[in-house]
């Protein structure tokens, strides 16, 4: 799996941290779940450790490195295969959807990170209210009105726990999740970009599945020259 660096956050702020740490959640949730994986003795190790050892060179890899890292692997598989020049529709057809597929998969993104501001600021205000209401209930001589303000306090707060959970689960499932299909559609975008129009290229189908709807992300390229040798063959 590789490491794509997106963004200009804060490493030392604590919502950074969250951030990660619920995205390494996920990825070992991931691994875990496929059956093989599980069994594999690193994978065993990794979790049964109580220490693990410090991590050494664990920088993210940044767009021109895994751009450079796509080539290098492109160039190898192009020195197997013969060159030759064949336009395709189909793919064509299908990078234009993964551009449509990344322009609504950020709108939707944007709409999800404006959604989860509005209900920290609502949790903000409910948790005011609700402190409000309890020192109003505190200093109110009416013993019957003291009450009452005392519950709607209590409410309040039950209140500003609820949208403080729905803030969280609105950012750790829905947008990080939201943010890892960004990202490898720019991981899909960079391979294409780094893949000479004139050469092979190499098929890759992701089918990403999220609630209702699946993304398909294709990149160009299938090893048409054996199609093209068994032509000859047959001639």
């Amino acid at each position: 799996m590789t490491k794509v660096k997106v963004g200009m956050d804060d490493p030392s702020s604590v919502e950074f941290v969250e951030r990660r740490r619920a995205a390494l959640e996920r990825y070992l949730q991931r691994i875990v779940s496929h059956p093989t994986l599980l069994q594999d003795p690193d994978v065993r190790e990794f979790l049964e450790r109580e220490e693990l050892p410090r991590a050494v060179n664990t920088q993210a890899l940044s767009g021109a490195g895994f751009l450079k890292m796509i080539n290098k692997a492109s160039d190898a598989v192009n020195k197997m295969t013969i060159k030759m020049n064949e336009a395709d529709t189909w793919f064509e057809d299908k990078f234009q959807e993964v551009e449509n597929e990344e322009q609504q998969l950020r709108k939707l993104s944007a709409v999800v990170d404006s959604l989860v501001n509005h209900r920290k600021e609502l949790c903000m205000n409910t948790a005011l209210f609700a402190k409000s209401m309890a020192m109003l209930g505190n200093s109110e001589d009416n013993t019957a009105l003291s009450r009452a303000l005392s519950q709607l306090a209590e409410v309040e707060d039950k209140m500003e726990a609820l949208h403080q959970e729905q803030a969280a689960n609105d950012f750790f499932v829905l947008g990080e999740l939201l943010c890892d299909y960004i990202r490898l559609v720019g991981a899909v975008r960079a391979y294409q970009c780094g893949v000479p129009s004139n050469e092979n290229h190499l098929l890759v189908i992701v089918i990403i599945s999220v609630g209702a709807f699946t993304i398909i992300v294709v990149i160009v390229g299938a090893f048409l020259c054996t199609r093209r040798t068994n032509s000859h063959q047959k001639k």
